[in-house]
């Protein structure tokens, strides 16, 4: 599933959330911050994985936070493989 805003990303957590085992998020959203895109998704749904990416240069203040919140992070750009590999170490 695929969402272009944030307030959409939320229309289909609420209907789907029980088939939903990841969130992969850019953390610059068009609506809303990824981040506390995330952290409502897990409100919600404690064991939801998340993986967070951005293109943007590195942010360590950001990328501390990421880690501090238990949640996953890849740099744009990115092969698939590298986001699959990823996502199979979470399961």
């Amino acid at each position: 599933m695929s969402a272009e805003t944030g307030k959409k990303a939320k229309e289909i957590f609420r209907e789907k959330m029980n088939e939903i085992d990841v969130l992969l998020s850019d953390i610059i959203i068009t609506d809303y911050n990824g981040i506390e895109l995330a952290d409502e998704f897990k409100k919600i749904k404690p064991d939801l994985e998340v993986v967070l990416t951005s293109g943007y240069s590195n942010d360590k203040f950001i990328y501390s936070k990421i880690k501090e919140k238990g949640y996953s992070f890849i740099q744009k750009p990115f092969e698939i493989k590298e986001m699959l590999e990823l996502i199979r170490e979470k399961f």
